[in-house]
């Protein structure tokens, strides 16, 4: 209806608002304007612990006419892959105890990866209170992948998933050193990637005893 009916477009309301104006023929599936009585919408109770669809419902409570569920993933002309970024994105997710429940639901339902993702995009646009007390509380679960798949000790994991942070957080115009996330005995050097001639050096085995022997004098 907020796709192709007027009335619906130029009321701009919200999902829960939308049955004081319009009635739901259940037998044909379409609305239909409503032309006496009251009603009172609500939307079905979603718990967080159910993911997605916790974070549909928030947006269904707060964006107004919604024309699909691509819609709703669309904030400012970037359009996200999960209601979750999109609720992040529209600011509905702002306070403290939104940002961790945010991960702690994330560290649930989404990959390693993902979490990282989402974690960059939390610090762009939540500004949370301390960016290293968030780090530390879910650390293990964004380190959980690299630890288990690629034999890294917990420094190697650590520093890999903070380059991936900080890539993800630069292509959103922003840089990790800004956030204070690490203790002063990990450097934010070792962050910076190393450039493909210089890892390719560093993987060179020289025999010295081999060489000392077929090349006397070399």
């Amino acid at each position: 209806m907020n796709k192709t009916d007027q009335l619906a477009q130029s009321l701009n309301l919200t999902y829960a608002e939308f049955p004081d104006h319009f009635v739901w023929i259940k037998d044909k599936k379409f609305w239909k304007h409503r032309q006496s009585g009251d009603s009172i919408g609500r939307i079905v109770a979603a718990h967080p612990s159910e993911g997605e669809r916790y974070y549909l419902r928030i947006l269904l409570s707060k964006i107004r006419c919604p024309k699909s569920f691509n819609h709703l993933k669309l904030c400012n002309g970037t359009r996200v892959n999960t209601f979750q970024e999109a609720a992040l994105l529209h600011g509905y997710l702002l306070d403290n105890n939104s940002q961790q429940l945010c991960l702690e639901e994330a560290s649930v339902f989404h990959m390693p990866y993902e979490l990282r993702r989402l974690f960059a995009t939390l610090l762009v646009y939540s500004c949370p209170n301390n960016p290293r007390d968030l780090w530390l509380a879910y650390e293990n679960h964004m380190l959980e992948d690299l630890l288990r798949s690629n034999q890294m000790t917990h420094r190697e994991a650590k520093k890999n998933a903070l380059q991936q942070i900080n890539g993800f957080l630069q292509s959103m115009g922003r840089n990790i050193n800004e956030f204070n996330l690490v203790a002063q005995d990990f450097s934010y050097a070792d962050l910076e990637d190393q450039t493909k001639e210089i890892r390719a050096e560093k993987c060179i085995i020289v025999f010295e005893s081999l060489q000392n022997e077929n090349f006397p004098g070399g």
